[in-house]
């Protein structure tokens, strides 16, 4: 098969996400399509796979979405801490930042298997000693899509700020 035509080398289609075809270009990719998506160079169905999420990072608004500061005792920045749910099953919860309205984190799920059906939610909460605390935002997505996996991640912004969330698929 001619690698310009699909980009193809012999049955199987190398992909590279966000990449499309690019002609004269010798190592020529696509991008998958349907239900795959990139894994290790070769288009695979999405929920066929093991996927790692994170949480890189937030960035809180200076006050609560209710006017109010977010830490009531001393007025101090918020403790966020996020938390990520694949089908109302919490899958990862990210470490406590103290005094932060700017917190990254490098936290990773366990391997986590996906259904078409599959739904996404992402929660982040000002850590308060007595109780849950405040939430900061509630990110629901819903249905997880090949084409939102295909993207590896988003920026999901709510009235109390911004979390940025990845993911990638994991090989076998």
């Amino acid at each position: 098969m001619d690698r310009l035509a699909g980009c193809a080398i012999g049955m199987v289609v190398v992909c590279a996400e966000l990449v499309g075809c690019v002609d004269e270009d010798p190592t020529c990719h696509t991008p998958c399509t349907g239900n795959d998506v990139c894994v290790r160079g070769v288009c695979a169905n999405a929920f066929d796979q093991d996927w790692s999420f994170t949480v890189t990072g937030i960035s809180i608004t200076a006050l609560e979405p209710d006017g109010t500061v977010w830490d009531a005792f001393d007025g101090s920045p918020p403790d966020p801490y996020a938390m990520i749910f694949i089908d109302n099953v919490a899958v990862l919860q990210t470490d406590h930042s103290s005094d932060a309205y700017i917190a990254h984190w490098t936290n990773k799920s366990p391997r986590t298997r996906l259904s078409e059906t599959s739904t996404f939610e992402a929660k982040a909460f000002d850590a308060d000693p007595l109780g849950p605390g405040d939430l900061i935002l509630d990110c629901q997505v819903g249905a997880l899509t090949a084409d939102l996996l295909r993207m590896s991640g988003f920026v999901c912004t709510g009235a109390g700020g911004r979390l940025t969330i990845g993911y990638t698929p994991l090989p076998r």
